[in-house]
């Protein structure tokens, strides 16, 4: 049991082996220090991308992302949890426009390019 986390895994002769999650300790993982650090990294790195293909006109935009380290409700089908998140944010006046309507110019979808799967 490492960090409060455990599951039971059941064999017998005649079945294949299953596996039981324990819910306690899967909360506790999804909303511990630790994993609120590395959503914190990987927003940090989300953001540094963004900045490196941010357009510079006026710099505004580019020198508006920030990091918010929170925690979210998730509903889940077994039990709803909270976690550990992070969201990168813009807070430049012309950021809502730049990512909802640059679509039509992928160039200028900042951080909409960075996020969704490419396929």
């Amino acid at each position: 049991m490492a960090d409060g986390v455990r599951a039971d895994c059941a064999e017998t002769p005649m079945s294949s082996p299953r596996f039981t999650p324990n819910d306690s300790g899967l909360g506790q993982l999804v909303s511990s220090y630790r994993m609120q650090q590395a959503m914190t990294q990987a927003a940090l790195d989300v953001r540094d991308q963004a900045i490196a293909a941010a357009p510079q006109r006026s710099g505004t935009y580019r020198k508006s992302f920030g990091v918010e380290p929170g925690k979210a409700y998730i509903p889940t089908r077994r039990n709803p949890q909270v976690r550990s998140v992070a969201f990168v944010t813009n807070t430049a006046p012309h950021a809502v426009f730049l990512e909802a309507y640059a679509y039509q110019h992928k160039r200028r979808n900042t951080l909409g390019s960075l996020t969704h799967k490419k396929g």
